[in-house]
């Protein structure tokens, strides 16, 4: 869906998007990320090791079960992670108004407002965009982070709305 027909119903009387867009689609792959993933091959190849052991072994049910429910998280977090990886940058609405900043994924909304909120742009090691940076909100990679951050300056130089709203879930 477009960002802005995701984004349209959540708008107030009045406003209108300054800027929409998506995460970005590729993913940063940081040393956090490589540790985990290290480790959740590790242990799933260490948990199909000991079902395979323990069958091999003609050991009860008491020795495979465990094994078997433990290679399975294993493998559910690989294919989450893969999964998710791909599909919740695709169904990510961003958009930034005259007043606030709002985030649709699915059936859920968020907005942070931007009055008074230091925004930035933190990039890669190489350069490349990366997260973009309202208040302590940190926001995913976006895929366009200098026109957001554009039209965040072009919000900030707006008047002032009547009443600004603390961060809340719509």
């Amino acid at each position: 869906m477009d960002p802005v027909e995701r984004l349209q119903p959540l708008l107030k009387p009045g406003e209108s998007l300054l800027w929409s867009g998506k995460p970005a689609s590729r993913t940063s792959f940081g040393f956090g990320n490589l540790i985990t993933t290290v480790a959740v091959y590790v242990w799933t190849g260490g948990m199909i090791t000991w079902v395979a052991t323990a069958v091999a072994a003609h050991a009860g049910l008491g020795f495979v079960w465990p094994g078997l429910v433990l290679a399975a998280l294993g493998i559910f977090v690989i294919a989450n992670n893969a999964f998710f990886s791909y599909y919740n940058p695709k169904r990510t609405a961003l958009g930034v108004t005259g007043q606030r900043v709002l985030i649709a994924s699915g059936q859920e909304a968020a907005e942070i407002p931007l009055c008074g909120q230091p925004v930035s742009v933190r990039r890669t090691r190489d350069g490349r965009p990366g997260a973009v940076i309202v208040g302590d909100k940190k926001l995913m990679d976006v895929a366009d982070p200098d026109g957001m951050l554009q039209a965040m300056e072009q919000a900030r130089s707006l008047p002032p709305a009547a009443t600004q709203e603390t961060y809340r879930t719509l």
